[in-house]
């Protein structure tokens, strides 16, 4: 079984990944699909194949990450 990772682990070359938050009472943990990208050169948030594209220097940042599962055949 893949075990979560502390986000400061997480790749940064470009590839997709599984991000999880926890946003606190009455939320719980919220799991996103993740792409890093350097604020320096993006300035706001877009979608990327579905999923969210995080920043991981800023305060929403997800706390956790794992690999995406293989797509199924």
């Amino acid at each position: 079984m893949i075990e979560w990772k502390p986000i400061e682990t997480a790749p940064k070359d470009g590839k997709l990944f599984l991000g999880a938050k926890n946003l606190g009472v009455g939320y719980g943990w919220h799991r996103y699909i993740c792409l890093y990208r350097d604020p320096r050169f993006w300035s706001n948030w877009s979608l990327a194949e579905g999923g969210v594209l995080y920043p991981l220097n800023e305060k929403n940042t997800p706390s956790h990450w794992m690999p995406l599962p293989e797509p199924p055949k």
